[in-house]
Protein backbone atom coordinates (compact mmCIF):
# COMPACT_ATOMS: atom_id res chain seq x y z
CA UNK A 1 0.00 0.00 0.00
CA UNK A 2 1.46 3.28 -0.77
CA UNK A 3 2.32 5.78 2.27
CA UNK A 4 0.93 8.32 3.53
CA UNK A 5 3.82 10.22 2.22
CA UNK A 6 2.69 9.34 -1.10
CA UNK A 7 -0.42 11.84 -1.12
CA UNK A 8 -1.14 13.81 -3.89
CA UNK A 9 -0.54 17.96 -3.40
CA UNK A 10 -3.34 19.83 -1.88
CA UNK A 11 -4.24 23.44 -3.07
CA UNK A 12 -7.56 24.29 -1.73
CA UNK A 13 -9.73 25.75 -3.76
CA UNK A 14 -12.86 27.38 -1.60
CA UNK A 15 -16.33 27.36 -3.43
CA UNK A 16 -19.32 29.54 -3.69
CA UNK A 17 -21.13 28.72 -0.66
CA UNK A 18 -18.93 29.15 1.84
CA UNK A 19 -16.99 25.98 2.24
CA UNK A 20 -14.15 27.29 3.81
CA UNK A 21 -16.38 27.61 6.88
CA UNK A 22 -17.73 24.54 8.15
CA UNK A 23 -21.44 24.43 9.38
CA UNK A 24 -22.78 23.25 13.18
CA UNK A 25 -23.65 20.03 13.53
CA UNK A 26 -26.97 20.19 14.68
CA UNK A 27 -27.34 16.34 16.46
CA UNK A 28 -31.12 17.32 17.76
CA UNK A 29 -32.88 16.73 14.75
CA UNK A 30 -34.38 13.95 13.59
CA UNK A 31 -36.80 12.43 10.92
CA UNK A 32 -40.18 11.01 11.78
CA UNK A 33 -42.84 9.06 9.29
CA UNK A 34 -46.33 7.67 9.71
CA UNK A 35 -49.65 7.77 8.68
CA UNK A 36 -52.23 11.51 9.05
CA UNK A 37 -55.28 12.34 7.74
CA UNK A 38 -53.83 14.77 5.88
CA UNK A 39 -50.46 16.94 4.96
CA UNK A 40 -47.96 16.98 2.38
CA UNK A 41 -46.00 13.68 1.33
CA UNK A 42 -42.76 14.83 0.95
CA UNK A 43 -40.22 15.49 4.20
CA UNK A 44 -40.86 18.88 5.55
CA UNK A 45 -38.96 20.67 8.98
CA UNK A 46 -41.62 20.98 11.52
CA UNK A 47 -40.69 23.77 14.27
CA UNK A 48 -43.93 24.88 15.81
CA UNK A 49 -45.81 22.22 17.83
CA UNK A 50 -48.95 24.65 17.52
CA UNK A 51 -49.09 24.00 13.69
CA UNK A 52 -48.89 20.48 13.83
CA UNK A 53 -52.56 19.76 13.93
CA UNK A 54 -53.52 22.52 11.06
CA UNK A 55 -50.51 20.86 9.33
CA UNK A 56 -51.38 17.01 9.50
CA UNK A 57 -55.07 16.60 11.05
CA UNK A 58 -55.29 13.60 13.17
CA UNK A 59 -53.44 10.72 12.81
CA UNK A 60 -50.40 8.64 14.07
CA UNK A 61 -48.13 11.04 13.00
CA UNK A 62 -49.25 14.15 14.40
CA UNK A 63 -50.16 12.36 17.90
CA UNK A 64 -46.28 11.41 17.78
CA UNK A 65 -44.75 14.78 16.84
CA UNK A 66 -46.70 15.87 19.40
CA UNK A 67 -45.70 13.98 22.29
CA UNK A 68 -42.34 14.63 20.65
CA UNK A 69 -42.28 18.05 21.21
CA UNK A 70 -44.04 18.27 24.36
CA UNK A 71 -40.76 15.93 25.61
CA UNK A 72 -38.13 18.10 24.40
CA UNK A 73 -37.73 18.21 20.52
CA UNK A 74 -37.49 21.11 18.65
CA UNK A 75 -36.69 20.51 14.93
CA UNK A 76 -38.37 17.56 13.21
CA UNK A 77 -38.40 16.76 9.66
CA UNK A 78 -42.16 14.98 9.60
CA UNK A 79 -43.40 12.96 6.39
CA UNK A 80 -46.52 11.91 5.82
CA UNK A 81 -46.11 8.14 4.32
CA UNK A 82 -49.01 6.45 2.11
CA UNK A 83 -51.44 3.71 4.06
CA UNK A 84 -52.62 1.11 1.51
CA UNK A 85 -53.37 -0.65 4.21
CA UNK A 86 -57.37 -0.10 4.63
CA UNK A 87 -59.07 1.91 7.57
CA UNK A 88 -61.45 -0.13 9.59
CA UNK A 89 -64.62 0.96 10.73
CA UNK A 90 -65.59 -1.38 13.29
CA UNK A 91 -68.77 -3.04 14.59
CA UNK A 92 -70.42 -1.70 18.18
CA UNK A 93 -70.23 -4.32 20.96
CA UNK A 94 -72.10 -4.63 23.60
CA UNK A 95 -71.60 -5.86 26.90
CA UNK A 96 -74.96 -6.06 28.84
CA UNK A 97 -78.51 -7.10 28.24
CA UNK A 98 -79.90 -4.32 26.35
CA UNK A 99 -82.37 -4.80 23.29
CA UNK A 100 -81.20 -1.72 21.40
CA UNK A 101 -78.92 -1.68 17.95
CA UNK A 102 -76.00 -0.04 16.60
CA UNK A 103 -74.39 0.63 13.56
CA UNK A 104 -71.40 2.74 12.89
CA UNK A 105 -69.94 4.20 9.58
CA UNK A 106 -68.33 7.53 8.23
CA UNK A 107 -69.20 10.62 8.22
CA UNK A 108 -70.79 12.09 5.18
CA UNK A 109 -67.66 13.56 3.06
CA UNK A 110 -64.63 11.48 5.20
CA UNK A 111 -62.89 9.29 2.87
CA UNK A 112 -61.46 7.19 6.03
CA UNK A 113 -61.12 7.32 9.92
CA UNK A 114 -58.70 9.76 11.05
CA UNK A 115 -56.81 8.02 13.91
CA UNK A 116 -56.99 4.93 15.69
CA UNK A 117 -59.58 5.12 18.68
CA UNK A 118 -61.37 2.86 20.66
CA UNK A 119 -65.16 4.64 22.20
CA UNK A 120 -67.21 3.50 24.69
CA UNK A 121 -70.78 4.49 25.52
CA UNK A 122 -71.88 3.81 29.26
CA UNK A 123 -75.59 3.23 29.97
CA UNK A 124 -76.05 5.83 32.89
CA UNK A 125 -79.85 6.15 32.69
CA UNK A 126 -82.00 2.79 31.18
CA UNK A 127 -84.59 3.17 28.71
CA UNK A 128 -85.55 4.31 25.41
CA UNK A 129 -83.41 6.52 23.17
CA UNK A 130 -85.85 9.46 24.29
CA UNK A 131 -85.54 8.57 27.83
CA UNK A 132 -81.77 6.79 28.24
CA UNK A 133 -78.88 8.54 29.33
CA UNK A 134 -74.82 7.98 28.68
CA UNK A 135 -71.61 8.56 29.27
CA UNK A 136 -69.06 8.62 26.49
CA UNK A 137 -65.22 8.22 26.64
CA UNK A 138 -62.86 7.99 23.61
CA UNK A 139 -60.20 6.71 25.15
CA UNK A 140 -61.21 3.17 25.96
CA UNK A 141 -62.75 3.87 29.40
CA UNK A 142 -59.88 5.84 31.05
CA UNK A 143 -61.81 8.31 31.42
CA UNK A 144 -65.38 9.35 30.57
CA UNK A 145 -67.03 12.45 30.12
CA UNK A 146 -70.68 14.23 31.29
CA UNK A 147 -73.94 12.33 31.64
CA UNK A 148 -75.75 13.08 28.34
CA UNK A 149 -79.11 11.94 26.59
CA UNK A 150 -79.24 10.32 23.28
CA UNK A 151 -82.10 12.10 21.81
CA UNK A 152 -84.57 10.39 19.60
CA UNK A 153 -84.27 6.76 17.92
CA UNK A 154 -82.57 6.55 15.97
CA UNK A 155 -79.78 8.25 17.60
CA UNK A 156 -76.99 9.43 15.54
CA UNK A 157 -73.42 10.62 17.45
CA UNK A 158 -70.73 12.12 15.29
CA UNK A 159 -67.35 11.07 16.46
CA UNK A 160 -63.81 13.25 16.28
CA UNK A 161 -62.36 10.38 14.18
CA UNK A 162 -64.83 10.73 11.15
CA UNK A 163 -67.37 8.22 11.97
CA UNK A 164 -70.36 8.45 13.87
CA UNK A 165 -72.69 5.45 15.29
CA UNK A 166 -76.84 5.31 15.49
CA UNK A 167 -78.47 3.83 18.22
CA UNK A 168 -81.90 2.32 17.53
CA UNK A 169 -84.78 1.52 19.59
CA UNK A 170 -85.95 -2.16 19.86
CA UNK A 171 -88.84 -2.53 18.02
CA UNK A 172 -90.52 -4.88 20.38
CA UNK A 173 -90.50 -3.61 24.01
CA UNK A 174 -88.69 -0.79 23.42
CA UNK A 175 -88.07 0.32 26.60
CA UNK A 176 -85.96 -2.46 27.54
CA UNK A 177 -83.25 -1.11 24.37
CA UNK A 178 -81.37 0.46 27.24
CA UNK A 179 -80.09 -1.11 30.48
CA UNK A 180 -78.46 0.87 33.20
CA UNK A 181 -74.31 -0.26 33.78
CA UNK A 182 -74.49 -1.70 29.98
CA UNK A 183 -70.90 -0.76 27.70
CA UNK A 184 -71.30 -0.22 24.10
CA UNK A 185 -67.61 -0.02 22.66
CA UNK A 186 -66.29 0.96 19.15
CA UNK A 187 -62.69 0.45 18.16
CA UNK A 188 -62.14 2.14 14.89
CA UNK A 189 -58.64 2.01 13.09
CA UNK A 190 -56.94 4.03 10.71
CA UNK A 191 -55.12 2.88 7.53
CA UNK A 192 -51.46 1.45 7.89
CA UNK A 193 -48.60 1.82 5.77
CA UNK A 194 -48.08 -1.77 4.02
CA UNK A 195 -44.13 -2.84 3.05
CA UNK A 196 -44.93 -0.98 -0.13
CA UNK A 197 -45.58 2.19 1.78
CA UNK A 198 -42.83 1.54 4.27
CA UNK A 199 -40.12 0.93 1.93
CA UNK A 200 -41.39 4.19 -0.49
CA UNK A 201 -41.01 6.71 3.10
CA UNK A 202 -37.73 5.16 4.52
CA UNK A 203 -36.15 5.61 0.66
CA UNK A 204 -37.65 9.12 1.16
CA UNK A 205 -36.41 10.35 4.51
CA UNK A 206 -33.43 8.70 4.33
CA UNK A 207 -32.48 10.58 1.11
CA UNK A 208 -33.10 14.26 2.92
CA UNK A 209 -30.45 16.62 3.17
CA UNK A 210 -30.56 20.11 4.88
CA UNK A 211 -29.39 23.16 3.17
CA UNK A 212 -25.59 21.88 4.11
CA UNK A 213 -26.32 18.62 2.46
CA UNK A 214 -26.46 16.63 5.96
CA UNK A 215 -28.57 13.37 6.50
CA UNK A 216 -30.63 12.92 9.87
CA UNK A 217 -29.30 11.03 12.04
CA UNK A 218 -32.29 8.90 13.50
CA UNK A 219 -35.20 8.68 12.15
CA UNK A 220 -38.71 7.56 13.77
CA UNK A 221 -41.43 5.13 12.35
CA UNK A 222 -44.30 5.47 14.25
CA UNK A 223 -45.79 2.23 13.36
CA UNK A 224 -45.55 -0.90 15.53
CA UNK A 225 -43.83 -4.07 14.29
CA UNK A 226 -41.84 -7.23 15.15
CA UNK A 227 -38.25 -8.31 14.09
CA UNK A 228 -39.58 -8.58 10.57
CA UNK A 229 -39.94 -4.74 10.03
CA UNK A 230 -36.57 -4.05 12.42
CA UNK A 231 -34.75 -6.04 9.94
CA UNK A 232 -36.11 -3.61 7.61
CA UNK A 233 -34.55 -0.66 9.47
CA UNK A 234 -31.75 -2.45 9.95
CA UNK A 235 -30.77 -3.02 6.20
CA UNK A 236 -31.85 0.23 5.40
CA UNK A 237 -29.07 1.28 7.50
CA UNK A 238 -26.64 -0.57 6.33
CA UNK A 239 -27.26 0.06 2.81
CA UNK A 240 -27.36 4.21 3.92
CA UNK A 241 -23.59 3.52 5.33
CA UNK A 242 -22.78 0.83 2.32
CA UNK A 243 -23.36 3.53 -0.03
CA UNK A 244 -23.02 6.86 1.31
CA UNK A 245 -21.01 6.44 4.28
CA UNK A 246 -23.70 7.77 6.14
CA UNK A 247 -24.67 6.89 9.59
CA UNK A 248 -27.95 6.48 10.42
CA UNK A 249 -30.05 4.44 13.21
CA UNK A 250 -33.45 3.55 13.75
CA UNK A 251 -36.49 4.08 16.23
CA UNK A 252 -39.63 2.01 16.19
CA UNK A 253 -42.47 0.86 18.18
CA UNK A 254 -43.20 -2.75 19.39
CA UNK A 255 -46.40 -4.46 19.27
CA UNK A 256 -48.91 -3.26 20.96
CA UNK A 257 -49.53 -4.86 24.32
CA UNK A 258 -51.92 -7.61 24.99
CA UNK A 259 -54.17 -6.62 27.79
CA UNK A 260 -55.89 -9.73 27.61
CA UNK A 261 -52.22 -11.86 28.74
CA UNK A 262 -49.74 -9.45 29.32
CA UNK A 263 -47.58 -12.13 29.54
CA UNK A 264 -47.84 -13.76 26.82
CA UNK A 265 -46.80 -10.32 25.01
CA UNK A 266 -44.07 -9.82 27.22
CA UNK A 267 -42.92 -13.46 25.66
CA UNK A 268 -43.53 -12.32 22.67
CA UNK A 269 -41.25 -9.46 22.38
CA UNK A 270 -38.79 -11.45 24.37
CA UNK A 271 -38.65 -14.03 21.33
CA UNK A 272 -38.52 -11.68 18.61
CA UNK A 273 -35.46 -9.71 20.47
CA UNK A 274 -33.73 -13.02 20.30
CA UNK A 275 -35.03 -13.73 16.85
CA UNK A 276 -33.55 -10.41 15.76
CA UNK A 277 -30.70 -7.33 16.44
CA UNK A 278 -28.85 -4.60 15.11
CA UNK A 279 -26.46 -1.89 16.65
CA UNK A 280 -28.62 0.62 14.41
CA UNK A 281 -31.86 -0.53 15.42
CA UNK A 282 -34.01 0.72 18.88
CA UNK A 283 -37.09 -0.66 19.50
CA UNK A 284 -39.41 1.59 21.91
CA UNK A 285 -41.85 -0.73 24.25
CA UNK A 286 -43.09 1.59 26.38
CA UNK A 287 -47.36 2.45 26.25
CA UNK A 288 -48.29 4.96 28.61
CA UNK A 289 -51.50 7.13 29.38
CA UNK A 290 -50.27 9.99 27.46
CA UNK A 291 -51.98 13.65 27.70
CA UNK A 292 -51.73 15.49 24.28
CA UNK A 293 -52.29 19.72 24.24
CA UNK A 294 -55.69 19.23 24.54
CA UNK A 295 -56.16 17.49 27.58
CA UNK A 296 -56.91 14.26 26.07
CA UNK A 297 -55.56 11.46 27.34
CA UNK A 298 -54.36 8.64 24.94
CA UNK A 299 -53.17 5.19 25.35
CA UNK A 300 -50.22 5.45 22.89
CA UNK A 301 -46.88 4.07 22.12
CA UNK A 302 -44.18 6.18 23.54
CA UNK A 303 -41.58 6.68 21.07
CA UNK A 304 -42.73 10.22 20.17
CA UNK A 305 -41.66 10.76 23.86
CA UNK A 306 -38.76 9.02 23.32
CA UNK A 307 -37.49 10.50 20.25
CA UNK A 308 -38.23 14.17 21.87
CA UNK A 309 -35.98 13.01 24.76
CA UNK A 310 -32.81 12.19 22.44
CA UNK A 311 -33.20 15.46 20.92
CA UNK A 312 -33.45 17.37 23.92
CA UNK A 313 -29.96 15.59 25.69
CA UNK A 314 -27.16 16.71 24.80
CA UNK A 315 -24.42 13.19 23.12
CA UNK A 316 -23.66 12.00 26.07
CA UNK A 317 -26.95 12.22 27.91
CA UNK A 318 -28.57 8.90 28.48
CA UNK A 319 -32.25 9.41 28.70
CA UNK A 320 -32.53 6.97 32.07
CA UNK A 321 -31.28 10.03 33.66
CA UNK A 322 -34.12 10.69 35.58
CA UNK A 323 -33.06 13.84 36.99
CA UNK A 324 -33.37 15.14 32.90
CA UNK A 325 -35.54 13.16 31.70
CA UNK A 326 -39.40 12.76 33.01
CA UNK A 327 -42.37 11.98 30.86
CA UNK A 328 -44.41 14.87 31.09
CA UNK A 329 -47.45 14.13 29.53
CA UNK A 330 -48.01 10.74 30.87
CA UNK A 331 -49.88 9.82 33.96
CA UNK A 332 -49.48 5.36 34.07
CA UNK A 333 -47.95 2.59 32.33
CA UNK A 334 -49.59 0.32 30.30
CA UNK A 335 -50.73 -2.33 29.90
CA UNK A 336 -52.84 -1.90 32.92
CA UNK A 337 -55.69 -4.07 33.52
CA UNK A 338 -56.17 -4.02 37.52
CA UNK A 339 -54.08 -3.11 40.70
CA UNK A 340 -52.53 -7.02 40.68
CA UNK A 341 -52.57 -7.10 37.03
CA UNK A 342 -50.16 -4.31 35.71
CA UNK A 343 -46.70 -3.67 34.56
CA UNK A 344 -44.80 -4.09 37.85
CA UNK A 345 -41.28 -3.97 38.08
CA UNK A 346 -40.34 -7.61 37.25
CA UNK A 347 -42.15 -7.11 33.78
CA UNK A 348 -40.02 -3.96 33.25
CA UNK A 349 -37.23 -5.88 34.10
CA UNK A 350 -37.80 -8.49 31.59
CA UNK A 351 -38.11 -5.62 29.06
CA UNK A 352 -35.34 -4.24 29.99
CA UNK A 353 -32.92 -7.33 30.14
CA UNK A 354 -34.63 -7.90 26.53
CA UNK A 355 -32.89 -4.35 25.17
CA UNK A 356 -36.25 -2.76 24.59
CA UNK A 357 -36.44 0.58 25.59
CA UNK A 358 -39.49 0.81 28.93
CA UNK A 359 -39.94 3.07 30.99
CA UNK A 360 -41.27 2.99 34.86
CA UNK A 361 -42.68 5.10 37.82
CA UNK A 362 -39.82 6.44 39.78
CA UNK A 363 -40.60 7.48 43.56
CA UNK A 364 -40.45 10.96 43.76
CA UNK A 365 -40.22 11.80 40.28
CA UNK A 366 -42.67 10.46 37.89
CA UNK A 367 -42.62 8.34 34.89
CA UNK A 368 -38.99 8.07 33.06
CA UNK A 369 -37.41 5.31 31.03
CA UNK A 370 -35.49 2.84 32.65
CA UNK A 371 -32.71 2.32 30.00
CA UNK A 372 -31.42 3.84 26.86
CA UNK A 373 -30.78 0.66 24.93
CA UNK A 374 -30.49 -0.35 21.14
CA UNK A 375 -31.64 -3.92 20.09
CA UNK A 376 -27.73 -4.80 19.20
CA UNK A 377 -25.87 -8.24 19.40
CA UNK A 378 -24.89 -8.61 22.91
CA UNK A 379 -20.67 -7.94 21.64
CA UNK A 380 -21.70 -5.30 20.05
CA UNK A 381 -20.42 -1.74 21.37
CA UNK A 382 -23.33 0.12 20.64
CA UNK A 383 -25.85 -1.11 22.72
CA UNK A 384 -26.60 2.61 24.23
CA UNK A 385 -28.09 5.27 22.53
CA UNK A 386 -25.05 7.11 23.75
CA UNK A 387 -22.42 5.36 22.15
CA UNK A 388 -24.81 5.59 18.56
CA UNK A 389 -24.51 8.92 18.73
CA UNK A 390 -21.71 10.20 19.96
CA UNK A 391 -19.77 7.95 17.75
CA UNK A 392 -21.88 8.91 14.99
CA UNK A 393 -21.31 12.40 15.20
CA UNK A 394 -18.00 11.65 15.38
CA UNK A 395 -17.97 10.42 11.96
CA UNK A 396 -20.06 13.18 10.66
CA UNK A 397 -17.85 15.73 11.94
CA UNK A 398 -15.00 14.50 10.41
CA UNK A 399 -16.75 14.07 7.27
CA UNK A 400 -17.87 17.66 7.22
CA UNK A 401 -14.38 19.13 8.25
CA UNK A 402 -13.38 17.13 4.83
CA UNK A 403 -15.86 18.72 2.96
CA UNK A 404 -13.59 21.78 1.26
CA UNK A 405 -10.50 19.13 0.40
CA UNK A 406 -13.70 16.95 -2.05
CA UNK A 407 -12.67 19.44 -4.80
CA UNK A 408 -9.05 20.29 -3.96
CA UNK A 409 -6.28 18.84 -6.20
CA UNK A 410 -5.17 16.90 -3.85
CA UNK A 411 -2.97 16.58 -0.23
CA UNK A 412 0.79 16.55 -0.43
CA UNK A 413 3.26 15.24 2.60
CA UNK A 414 3.63 19.17 3.33
CA UNK A 415 -0.07 19.49 3.98
CA UNK A 416 -1.02 16.62 5.57
CA UNK A 417 -0.31 18.04 9.06
CA UNK A 418 -2.41 20.68 8.57
CA UNK A 419 -5.10 18.25 6.92
CA UNK A 420 -5.20 15.80 9.78
CA UNK A 421 -5.68 19.01 12.14
CA UNK A 422 -8.46 20.08 9.91
CA UNK A 423 -10.18 16.83 10.27
CA UNK A 424 -9.85 16.81 14.18
CA UNK A 425 -11.45 20.02 14.91
CA UNK A 426 -15.23 18.67 15.44
CA UNK A 427 -13.60 15.77 17.37
CA UNK A 428 -11.81 18.53 19.54
CA UNK A 429 -15.30 20.06 20.10
CA UNK A 430 -16.77 16.67 21.52
CA UNK A 431 -14.04 17.03 23.80
CA UNK A 432 -14.77 20.76 25.24
CA UNK A 433 -18.75 19.72 25.11
CA UNK A 434 -18.14 16.78 27.46
CA UNK A 435 -19.17 14.18 24.92
CA UNK A 436 -15.83 12.35 25.00
CA UNK A 437 -12.37 12.31 26.96
CA UNK A 438 -10.35 11.46 24.20
CA UNK A 439 -9.78 10.53 20.84
CA UNK A 440 -7.22 9.47 18.33
CA UNK A 441 -7.70 10.21 14.32
CA UNK A 442 -5.79 7.57 12.05
CA UNK A 443 -5.85 8.21 8.36
CA UNK A 444 -4.59 5.18 5.59
CA UNK A 445 -4.65 6.06 1.78
CA UNK A 446 -6.12 3.76 -0.38
CA UNK A 447 -3.61 1.62 -2.98
CA UNK A 448 -5.08 3.90 -5.73
CA UNK A 449 -5.33 7.36 -4.15
CA UNK A 450 -3.19 8.84 -7.15
CA UNK A 451 -6.22 8.04 -8.94
CA UNK A 452 -9.32 7.86 -6.34
CA UNK A 453 -8.51 10.40 -3.73
CA UNK A 454 -9.68 8.18 -1.31
CA UNK A 455 -8.68 7.65 2.43
CA UNK A 456 -9.71 5.68 5.35
CA UNK A 457 -10.10 7.11 8.65
CA UNK A 458 -10.67 5.07 11.73
CA UNK A 459 -11.66 7.18 14.72
CA UNK A 460 -11.31 5.60 18.36
CA UNK A 461 -13.20 7.68 20.93
CA UNK A 462 -13.33 7.00 24.96
CA UNK A 463 -17.18 8.45 25.56
CA UNK A 464 -17.35 10.53 28.92
CA UNK A 465 -20.40 8.38 30.25
CA UNK A 466 -19.36 4.99 29.24
CA UNK A 467 -15.68 5.34 29.02
CA UNK A 468 -15.47 2.37 26.80
CA UNK A 469 -13.35 2.85 23.25
CA UNK A 470 -15.43 3.04 20.72
CA UNK A 471 -13.75 2.86 16.77
CA UNK A 472 -15.14 2.71 13.57
CA UNK A 473 -13.21 3.09 10.40
CA UNK A 474 -15.14 5.05 7.29
CA UNK A 475 -14.10 6.51 3.79
CA UNK A 476 -13.07 10.16 3.17
CA UNK A 477 -12.63 11.47 -0.55
CA UNK A 478 -10.08 14.51 -1.22
CA UNK A 479 -9.20 15.25 -4.44
CA UNK A 480 -6.88 13.92 -7.02
CA UNK A 481 -3.52 14.99 -8.69
CA UNK A 482 -3.78 17.02 -11.68
CA UNK A 483 -1.08 14.07 -12.80
CA UNK A 484 -0.06 10.86 -11.64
Amino acid sequence: MSGINDLPGFYPTIKDGGLGALPSLNVSVFGVYGVSEKGVKTPKMVSDINTIQEEYGMGTLTEQLIDAFVCGARQVVALRADASTVHVVGTPVLTGTGTATAEAVLQTGVLAVKADRTHLFKITVGGTAATAKYQYSKNGGITYGEEQSFGASPAEITLEDGTKITFTDAEVEPEGSFVLGDIWTLENTEAKMDTTDRAAALDTICAYKDANGIGLPLVYDTSEGDEVIWAVLGSKADEVWTNEQRPIWFLINATKPDYADIDAWLTALIVSSTAYRHERVGVNAFYGRLVDTRGNILIQAGGGSVAGFIAKGKLHWSIAWVREFVFPNCIGIEPYNSDIDKMDLGRIAQLNDAKFISARQWAGYGNAPVDDWLMAPATSDFSSIRNRRIMDAAIVGVQMANTPFTNSPGVAKEDMIAYKKALESPLDSLITEGAIMSFTLTLTPDDNIWTNGIVYATIEIIPTATKKKLSATFQLKSGTAASA
